[in-house]
């Protein structure tokens, strides 16, 4: 699949003098991978940039399907190879405000306080919640998302993201 895209900001540094990367570039990037949810072959004409073929190889797909969280810790997720979470939502289906505890828990580590990202969420009867502390967090192979909700049966989660290689 190729997309034809506006020209990168080549005027810029990729790099910033502080480590980081350019802000105009890290948009210029996330607009190419939120376009195109697999391979993306990006070809610029202008050959004052320098840019020729560039392939990278990204996997949308849900992360988590939707379900009930259960009441006490419990891994409903385990990244195979590199992830960018995109989206995670909270749906309380039941007639009382629930809360919600999301983990993102290190290969070969468990659920506790160090890695407890939400701490009891608050979401509202009949309601959904977009997790937006979740949103861009990216996971290497072997760490996993751990939730707990303080009811059996009552928020149904999901997530959806980018596998990368």
């Amino acid at each position: 699949m190729s997309v034809t895209l506006p020209n990168p900001p080549t005027q810029r540094p990729l790099v910033q003098k502080n480590g980081l990367i350019d802000r105009q570039w890290q948009k210029w990037v996330e607009i190419l991978i939120l376009r195109v949810g697999g391979t993306i072959a990006l070809s610029n004409k202008s050959s004052r940039s320098g840019w020729g073929s560039f392939r990278m190889p990204v996997a949308v797909k849900a992360l988590i399907d939707a379900g009930y969280a259960a009441s006490s810790l419990t891994t409903v997720y385990t990244a195979t190879q590199k992830v960018i979470i995109d989206k995670f939502t909270a749906t309380n289906v039941t007639g009382a405000g629930r809360t919600l505890d999301v983990h993102l828990i290190p290969s070969g580590g468990s659920g506790g306080d160090s890695n407890k990202i939400i701490d009891a969420l608050s979401v509202g009867a009949n309601s959904v919640e977009s997790v937006t502390e979740l949103e861009r967090q990216i996971l290497e192979a072997g760490d996993a998302i751990a939730v707990n909700a303080d009811g059996a049966s009552a928020i149904v989660i999901r997530a959806s993201g980018r596998e990368v290689t």
